[in-house]
């Protein structure tokens, strides 16, 4: 009869758990009305390059316009389709603890994210933007604010409602290039 030492059933269950917590998370998630970046938001845009539009919120929907470079338009709302990133805590940061690993979804600026740990979704600052550096690396470093690190940078899929001319509307990819003033002067 082979017997299993206490200490290895012990770990196996503690590591089973963990596992299936994170088999509980989405796989993905849809943000609706979020935008993105920091000091991002809807209203008054401005193309950069020629945009298509689509009818739908998906590049496989049918393209209905194709607007030219320099063109205004309103955008409405949008939202951001993330797919979860393993976020591997690194040094205890309440409530977590080393080797706790939280589920990532959307970015929501200043280094804040909605994530999912134990079961529930909430924003936490993760003190990390997935646009300046390679987030997987950020926190490798000697930073004191840094307490955890990705195990691969964030992904999303980021789509605006706009309206422009007559009153059209259609859907635009969030990351075709566009240029808004905000609310501190700041442009994007």
């Amino acid at each position: 009869m082979y017997v299993i030492p206490i200490a290895s059933l012990m770990i196996w269950m503690v590591a089973g758990a963990a596992v299936r917590e994170l088999l509980r998370a989405p796989s993905f998630f849809t943000d609706y009305g979020a935008c993105p970046y920091e000091y991002c938001v809807y209203g008054k845009w401005v193309t950069l390059q020629k945009t298509p539009v689509f009818q739908a919120p998906s590049l496989k929907s049918r393209q209905i316009a194709l607007l030219p470079k320099t063109m205004p338009i309103q955008a409405l709302t949008g939202h951001v389709i993330t797919y979860g990133k393993i976020f591997t805590v690194t040094k205890a940061h309440q409530p977590y603890q080393p080797n706790d690993q939280l589920v990532v979804y959307t970015y929501y600026g200043e280094g804040s994210y909605l994530v999912w740990f134990k079961g529930k979704m909430y924003t936490e600052s993760l003190m990390v933007s997935p646009y300046t550096d390679d987030a997987t690396k950020r926190c490798l470093g000697k930073d004191p604010h840094c307490w955890g690190q990705f195990s691969s940078p964030p992904s999303l899929d980021w789509w605006v409602k706009i309206q422009w001319g007559n009153g059209r509307t259609g859907w635009v990819p969030g990351h075709n290039g566009y240029r808004y003033k905000n609310q501190d002067g700041g442009r994007f």
